[in-house]
């Protein structure tokens, strides 16, 4: 036998499905200031991962509602990290903050004074189970969550180490242990519902002729949305070739994309795609 100790199965942080986290937030009464209070700071810990500590602590400047920029602060009080929020979480905080009494804090109790963190803990339970969420959430599974959703949005752990301001990326590389764990589980009830059988196939339904031609029509029609979407990102170098978005150098002469846009100071043509013929052959036939 080996000298290494045996260890068990690595265990993973609970996090919230995106229908939970909508039944979470549908808990909070907008219309009581408390209630108001409460959904903005669920919406801000689960939409950019903030720690109990860091949500009481925020104070009024460290927000720009209207750049929805937030300045998350070290515990000596220097700015940490950089955050920003979505119009929707900065509408509501708009709203607390015209109701809200004179405070150092943010997020504070209607006398001004500090959250306890007793308090906001009990209070993340208390939504939870009145949401009928049977997992056990704390205000750190909101954090989970947050992380867990950027991964799999981002699949960049780094974007997610930085968000979350750990120093050390191996703490953030739970957040790639949930997600594939997910994928697994994803995959098995994929495959287990899949049934096979050489002797049972189901008919091919025939295609009349007006039928062909009603989906060839649509085809080309998402083939000139399509063409009109990457056109959008995309640019034609005085070489001729294609540049765009997700491409470091242009493979026509070979300059770097920032040493093209130097260059030509950002004067490019926009790439047609075919748009032009394919309105030219709509005109034709109207």
């Amino acid at each position: 036998m080996g000298q290494h100790e045996k260890t068990g199965p690595r265990k993973l942080p609970d996090i919230l499905t995106h229908q939970e986290q909508k039944m979470l937030l549908a808990q909070p009464n907008p219309k009581a200031p408390t209630g108001l209070r409460n959904l903005c700071m669920l919406r801000v810990m689960l939409n950019a991962g903030l720690r109990l500590s860091e949500i009481i602590h925020l104070a009024p400047a460290d927000l720009d509602v209207d750049a929805g920029e937030l300045v998350v602060r070290r515990s000596t009080g220097e700015p940490g990290r950089t955050l920003w929020l979505g119009e929707e979480d900065r509408e509501f905080i708009d709203r607390w903050q015209t109701i809200k009494p004179e405070s150092e804090y943010l997020f504070c109790t209607l006398k001004g004074d500090i959250l306890k963190d007793r308090y906001v803990r009990e209070m993340v339970k208390r939504l939870g189970r009145k949401a009928g969420i049977t997992k056990n959430i704390f205000p750190h599974t909101l954090r989970h969550t947050f992380a867990a959703d950027l991964y799999a949005k981002t699949r960049d752990i780094r974007i997610v180490q930085k968000a979350l301001g750990h120093v050390d990326l191996s703490t953030t590389m739970i957040y790639t242990f949930i997600i594939d764990d997910e994928l697994e589980s994803a995959l098995s009830t994929f495959v287990k519902g899949r049934h096979f059988s050489d002797q049972e196939e189901e008919p091919v339904a025939e295609v009349s002729a007006q039928e062909q031609t009603t989906i060839a029509k649509a085809e080309k029609e998402m083939e000139v949305a399509q063409a009109r979407k990457y056109a959008m990102h995309a640019m034609k170098c005085v070489c001729g070739d294609i540049i765009g978005r997700g491409m470091e150098k242009c493979s026509g002469c070979g300059r770097s994309i920032e040493e093209i846009l130097e260059k030509l100071k950002r004067k490019f043509h926009r790439v047609n795609f075919g748009i032009q013929e394919a309105q030219d052959e709509n005109e034709d036939s109207s």
